[in-house]
């Protein structure tokens, strides 16, 4: 095979690999809002991981970091739910993730999973901060 021919070749095979992680991305909605996340969301061992921050901050709560202890604080008002980091949540380039089981129970929301859609549904019976006046 001439070296053009291997060009074509690694650049069909770039171009399927971008187009499967595309087709595999994971939609969030909140509250029936499609979800703009910055950081998108994985599948790990069958669950469904999602950004600590964006979406603590989308829920109405905040994060506390305690670095000396690998902890983060996910908190809903004066409640705060430790996650670990290592056990509880993961480090993916730079940006802490956590089943969102663990999230929606820490931030009082519920949950769907849509796995032929790869949609997870969000939802909580609350104010949000973007809908506050």
């Amino acid at each position: 095979m001439d070296k053009t021919m291997r060009t074509i070749l690694v650049a069909f095979l770039a171009t399927l690999a971008v187009a499967a992680l595309a087709a595999d991305k994971i939609r969030v909605e909140l509250n029936g809002k499609s979800l703009d996340l910055k950081t998108a969301p994985i599948l790990r061992d069958g669950e469904v991981w999602v950004p600590v921050k964006e979406i603590t901050v989308a829920l109405g709560g905040h994060l506390q970091i305690i670095k000396p202890n690998k902890l983060l604080g996910v908190c809903l008002g004066d409640k705060c739910t430790p996650l670990k980091v290592g056990r509880d949540a993961v480090v993916v380039k730079g940006t802490a993730m956590a089943s969102a089981k663990k999230m929606v129970d820490a931030l009082e929301a519920k949950m769907k999973w849509d796995k032929r859609k790869k949609l997870l549904r969000l939802s909580v019976d609350r104010p949000l901060p973007s809908e506050k006046h």
